[in-house]
């Protein structure tokens, strides 16, 4: 029985002395996977973070172009109320000549086919100077519309977007003739 306690121990220490480098690499393993492990972490953290810097960017420049169509859009309004209310005051004018030419042609027919040739003829004079100032009028006064849709080629029309506010770069955003297209009034 000694002699299986006596080699037994021996094994145990040569088995032990073996152990001694797993153990020191346990630890050195240990620590790198905690390193690891952290480096992980931090990395999930600053993806979060940066994420988040994403976001916030991406709702300024969401403000930002919400702000410049709120512009743009109040000045084309703008721009439309004015046209429409020179037109409105233009079709306001041409309906009363076309009012008055309805009355001179009216009044004139009544005459030639109410008024005797006596009357007639005493009223030829007021009836031509009549017609004469409404047809005056009608070639001094245009016709045309003082105020027309503008025309413009949209093909590849630019639109610059300043956002030097907010820290960014100048944003340059080519628009086809098929993007005007889409936002059409129809």
């Amino acid at each position: 029985y000694d002699v299986i306690d006596d080699v037994y121990r021996k094994h145990q220490r040569e088995i032990e002395s073996c152990l001694e480098p797993v153990k020191e690499q346990i630890d050195v393993v240990t620590k790198a996977l905690d390193t690891i492990n952290s480096c992980h972490q931090r990395i999930i953290e600053e993806g979060d973070s940066k994420k988040c810097l994403i976001k916030v960017i991406a709702s300024n420049l969401i403000k930002a172009i919400q702000e410049v169509e709120h512009k743009y859009c109040s000045e084309v309004d703008i721009i439309a109320k004015n046209k429409l209310e020179i037109l409105s005051q233009q079709t306001k004018m041409v309906e009363i000549l076309l009012s008055e030419m309805k009355d001179c042609e009216q009044f004139t027919n009544q005459c030639l086919k109410l008024g005797s040739p006596a009357q007639v003829l005493a009223s030829k004079q007021q009836m031509t100077e009549r017609m004469d100032e409404v047809v005056k009028r009608v070639k001094n006064d245009s016709l045309e519309p003082l105020e027309e849709p503008d025309n413009e080629d949209y093909d590849e029309q630019e639109m610059t977007v300043e956002l030097k506010d907010l820290g960014f770069e100048t944003i340059d955003a080519t628009y086809s003739k098929a993007f005007y297209e889409q936002c059409r009034v129809e």
